[in-house]
């Protein structure tokens, strides 16, 4: 069975990407209905932050150290961080909804991405010291990133992201940028309505 993960970093229930990213679930289910769709808001669980701790402790674990040897804070986000690995590679598509915060999008879903690349599991290096993925050839990403001003770096957040999923392996990535609904608020039905057809149509194919 095709398994679809949507995943959302957006802390206000209020979000313009958030509600077009509620339309494009709700298209896709009526579209594929034998589809199974999993739905997260990352500001909703609990997502570790990679840290010095962890990253000592995996380096620690990968050389025959004892799990129970580390510290419970520490095992607890190494069991989180491992969850939530698993659930990203038990589905086949995947698609991300963020704000732009401050020119990128929230620490959260950094934190979140972190979780993903993990070298032996979604990539690994060649002889020649370059990175390969790991994760299954087919998989695909929709990227749903809005901004309330007109910002001329809101690619560079999506950039990031494209970065991780090539990566780990994932090159088919599809973004619907929505801008410019805060900073002009009568103009914002419209470009709400554009966005929401447009996600729409994408999710049908998706």
């Amino acid at each position: 069975m095709t398994k679809l993960l949507a995943v959302s970093a957006n802390a206000s229930e209020l979000s313009f990407g958030r509600a077009v990213g509620k339309v494009f679930v709700e298209s896709y289910k009526a579209a594929h209905p034998t589809h199974q769709v999993t739905e997260v808001n990352l500001f909703d669980i609990y997502v570790p932050e990679l840290d010095s701790r962890m990253m000592s402790a995996m380096a620690d674990l990968s050389s025959g150290g004892n799990f129970d040897d580390i510290a419970p804070e520490v095992q607890k986000a190494l069991i989180a961080s491992g969850a939530l690995l698993q659930q990203f590679l038990d589905h086949d598509k995947y698609l991300f909804i963020t704000p732009l915060w401050n020119s990128c999008f929230p620490a959260r879903f950094k934190s979140y991405l972190d979780t993903l690349c993990v070298s032996g599991k979604t990539f690994t290096y060649t002889d020649d010291g370059y990175p390969r993925g790991l994760v299954e050839a087919g998989r695909k990403v929709v990227h749903i990133h809005a901004s309330g001003g007109y910002i001329k770096t809101i690619s560079q957040a999506d950039a990031v992201l494209r970065e991780v999923m090539n990566l780990i392996g994932v090159r088919e990535i599809e973004t619907l940028f929505i801008q410019g609904h805060g900073q002009k608020p009568d103009l914002a039905d419209q470009i709400k309505e554009i966005a929401t057809k447009r996600a729409i149509e994408m999710a049908k194919v998706f």
